[in-house]
């Protein structure tokens, strides 16, 4: 019976770790007081690049965020256990050689532990650089867009991923 039940955790890990790959949204979980990353989705990546993340410090692995104030909003929402909603906010983030301005939607979102302290958090975020340019149409997809940047839905995955 207990062999059963870990192969079924084992497959549900499994199944949510390919759910989260695949979603349209930026997924990182973050832990520690450095935020560390543990785990980032393909978009996540794609968002920042081609560059080792997991298992890397927030300012280690991207270094040009220092001095844009993510490290103290992260801070913040570690301290605080609320969440943090950024929308259409500008960042100077490198994909390439040098780092270029772009606008981002996103979720800040506390992971609480068993004893209701904050041990990591959960962030989706979502590229706007054309929109906040003036230059893009709305998404296809605002109500997915809605939904997957809400708190609650973001906690819920991180909760999910993180006892499996």
């Amino acid at each position: 019976m207990h062999a059963r039940m870990r192969a079924l955790e084992r497959a549900h890990a499994a199944r949510l770790a390919a759910i989260f790959r695949q979603v349209p949204a930026g997924i990182a979980i973050m832990r520690g007081p450095h935020h560390m990353f543990e785990l980032v989705n393909d978009h996540y990546q794609g968002l920042v690049g081609p560059r080792p993340l997991v298992g890397q410090p927030l300012l280690a692995a991207l270094p040009e965020l220092e001095g844009q104030g993510i490290r103290e909003l992260l801070d913040g929402v570690r301290a605080s256990g609320r969440p943090y909603v950024g929308r259409s906010q500008r960042f100077m983030l490198g994909r390439g050689a040098a780092p270029e301005e772009r606008f981002f939607d996103f979720v800040y979102h506390p992971i609480v532990d068993g004893k209701g302290s904050v041990e990591g958090i959960a962030v989706v975020a979502f590229e706007v650089t054309e929109l906040a340019r003036g230059g893009g149409a709305m998404p296809r997809w605002p109500t997915m867009r809605r939904t997957i940047s809400s708190p609650c839905w973001a906690t819920s995955c991180a909760i999910r991923w993180r006892r499996s």
